[in-house]
């Protein structure tokens, strides 16, 4: 029942072990220091990355989104959008620095005059940036990208803090002590019967996968899926309410060998809770099994914290199918030479 010593033998690279230095990676990444670019009057901001550095920008613009009152976007291409200009602020996040797509990126953010900033463990994008004159900062790369979303996110954040865009340098600390928590009754060492993240995994074995989530979370909802793409080589199918209620929600009549894992908020979503109600009823007829993650509020523990335990589940799902989870090898052929 997925055991350390039965992970340790699938999860031969250690990618479950490396889940547990979150903590120790945030304290490091909030207290190194930055480079940022000068203070200026923004009216946009720009955050690009792909993979798990594009999930670091996802999870950066659910936390922004109730505490800034500019537009923000999350770009995963080759090209910025076309409102960027002089005052626009492009954060470039790629783990490796190696990513075609951040390269391109920073060179077009150059190009229009953007105030642009550079997040990457090295690699070409830190070249690229020093010779651009663009403010490079340093993140830890804990084995893969989407095991180091912690790094890059704290790092990208407190760079928004610091150009004065918005507060939350004490949320970003109190975020650190809620991933530890999570962390103490999801990791490996934790048995079967008090780790949610191995219980989740046990039911969604042999099942299709289907997540819901409101717009707000819908970073932690987007991340789950491309954990359990890489990690657990499983499709995964994400949908965010109200809206899949207007169309999606249809396809449950016909049943099939489903599972739902509903990412929810203690708050906020009072003027959905009929629906949801609902929407359990209906899957109890057809025999569907829907697991409950609660997020405890907006700030960034929440989502990490919410983002750990999910993470942790794709790799024990991994184990179970006996996988190693950290090899992506179709991903490695794919990209661009």
């Amino acid at each position: 029942m997925l055991s350390p010593r039965e992970i340790k033998a699938i999860d031969r690279e250690g990618l479950s072990e490396a889940y547990t230095r979150w903590p120790e990676s945030m304290r490091r990444s909030l207290n190194q220091p930055l480079r940022s670019p000068d203070r200026r009057e923004f009216s946009s901001v720009v955050l690009g990355g792909m993979g798990g550095s594009g999930s670091a920008c996802d999870i950066l613009s659910d936390w922004l989104r109730p505490r800034i009152r500019l537009p923000v976007t999350v770009t995963k291409d080759y090209d910025l959008p076309g409102f960027a200009g002089p005052k626009t602020l492009c954060v470039i996040v790629s783990l490796s620095g190696e990513t075609k797509e951040t390269h391109a990126l920073l060179r077009q953010a150059v190009e229009k005059g953007c105030s642009a900033v550079s997040v990457s463990s090295g690699g070409a994008l830190e070249g690229m940036s020093n010779e651009m004159g663009v403010p490079f900062n340093r993140v830890e790369n804990l084995l893969v990208p989407r095991v180091s979303v912690p790094g890059m996110v704290v790092v990208a954040a407190r760079l928004m803090v610091k150009l004065g865009m918005v507060e939350g340098e004490a949320d970003l600390e109190e975020a650190v002590n809620e991933v530890t928590k999570t962390l103490s009754s999801t990791s490996a060492s934790v048995a079967f019967e008090r780790n949610p993240s191995k219980k989740l995994a046990k039911a969604l074995l042999g099942r299709s996968v289907v997540v819901y989530s409101s717009p707000a979370s819908a970073s932690v909802a987007y991340h789950f899926k491309a954990s359990m793409n890489e990690n657990a080589k499983v499709p995964v199918q994400v949908e965010t309410y109200p809206e899949l209620f207007h169309n999606e929600i249809e396809t449950w009549v016909a049943g099939r060998n489903r599972a739902l894992v509903m990412i929810r908020r203690k708050h906020g979503e009072e003027i959905m809770e009929q629906r949801l109600s609902r929407l359990e009823e209906l899957l109890k007829k057809v025999k569907i099994p829907m697991a409950d993650l609660w997020l405890q509020g907006s700030g960034m523990g929440a989502l990490l914290s919410c983002s750990l335990e999910l993470d942790l589940a794709s790799v024990y799902l991994a184990v179970l199918k006996g996988r190693a989870p950290a090899p992506t090898r179709l991903v490695q052929q794919m990209r661009p030479r």
